[in-house]
C-alpha cells in the first residue's frame, strides 16, 4: 500500500477507536452507575411557591373598612427531600398529627403544608424545633371586619381565590 491509501485507513481506525471508547463509557455509566445517578437526581429538586401581590383594602363611601389583608404564617415541608426524617416525623406526630397522617400517605409529594394560619405558640414551637425540613411562609389572608358584608363584597377562600 502507498502512503496515500494508508492515511485514510489509519484515520478511520482512530475515529472508530474514539467512538468505541465513548460508547463504552456511556454504556458503563448507564448500566453500572445508574443507582448513583438516580440517587443524585432525587436529591436535586426545585420548589416553586407562587405568591401574589396583596389585594387592596375595600372601604365604603363613608371610609369604613369592609375588607383588608392580614399577614399570617404557614408551615410547609418537602416530603420527597426530608433531611432529618428521624427527628421531623416524631415532632409532627406529637404536635401536628393531621399533617403526620397526610405525610404517611403521601411521602413522594414535592410539597405539603403542615398547617396554614399558625398561631403564635405554633410558630414558636416550630422555630424552637429548628429543623431544616420545616419551613415557614408568610401569606396574606383576607379579613372582613363586618362578616355580613363579606358575601356581598366577595368572600375568598384560604388561597385568596
Amino acid at each position: 500500500m502507498t502512503t496515500k491509501s494508508t492515511r485514510p485507513v489509519i484515520l478511520f481506525f482512530i475515529f472508530v477507536l474514539i467512538y468505541s471508547a465513548l460508547i463504552a463509557n456511556l454504556a458503563y455509566l448507564q448500566l453500572y452507575q445508574k443507582d448513583f445517578f438516580s440517587a443524585l437526581a432525587k436529591q436535586q429538586y426545585h420548589v416553586s411557591i407562587t405568591q401574589y401581590p396583596p389585594r387592596a383594602a375595600i372601604i365604603d363611601r363613608k371610609g369604613t373598612l369592609l375588607a383588608h389583608n392580614k399577614t399570617c404564617t404557614s408551615a410547609f415541608l418537602v416530603p420527597r427531600a426530608l433531611k432529618q426524617s428521624e427527628q421531623t416525623l416524631p415532632f409532627l406526630k406529637r404536635h401536628f398529627p393531621a399533617a403526620y397522617e397526610r405525610l404517611s400517605h403521601k411521602k413522594n409529594k414535592s410539597f405539603m403544608y403542615i398547617k396554614r394560619h399558625l398561631n403564635e405558640q405554633e410558630i414558636e414551637l416550630i422555630s424552637a424545633f429548628n429543623s431544616p425540613d420545616i419551613h415557614l411562609l408568610q401569606e396574606e389572608h383576607r379579613y372582613y371586619p363586618s362578616s355580613p358584608a363579606s358575601t356581598i363584597i366577595g368572600i375568598t377562600d384560604i388561597d385568596n381565590n
